[in-house]
């Protein structure tokens, strides 16, 4: 398996790990410290899913657009896939990202509703 394709099976796990998480009552300040920990992990993850396509597709791509991409999300891989596709191409793999993004959200509720079946 690709390293790409390895990177967004880790942010899906992340993010179902998170659902059943969530379905369980804990004290704010653990919370609050998962949240740091959920948002640098998969901030990581998706630099490095950045800097493995770019390698992957020998993409030109500086560590600038790399680490936009990490710290800010979608934007970031906009600007990512921008700088290194065609308009036409970047805006279809723009679109397959919003639907990974969608398909996370999915995980996330799944999982979240079978945490609190457990809870």
């Amino acid at each position: 398996m690709a390293w790409t394709k390895q990177y967004i099976l880790g942010m899906f796990l992340l993010v179902a790990l998170r659902g059943l998480l969530d379905a369980f009552p804990a004290n704010v300040a653990i919370t609050r410290g998962a949240n740091y920990v959920f948002s640098f992990t998969y901030g990581s993850l998706v630099y490095l899913w950045c800097k493995a396509d770019a390698e992957a597709r020998a993409y030109p791509i500086t560590d600038r657009n790399a680490f936009l991409t990490g710290v800010f999300g979608f934007v970031g891989a906009g600007v990512y896939l921008l700088a290194t596709q065609p308009a036409k191409k970047a805006a279809l793999s723009f679109g397959r990202g919003l639907g990974i993004l969608l398909l996370q959200g999915v995980t996330y509720l799944l999982m979240f509703g079978a945490g609190k079946l457990l809870s």
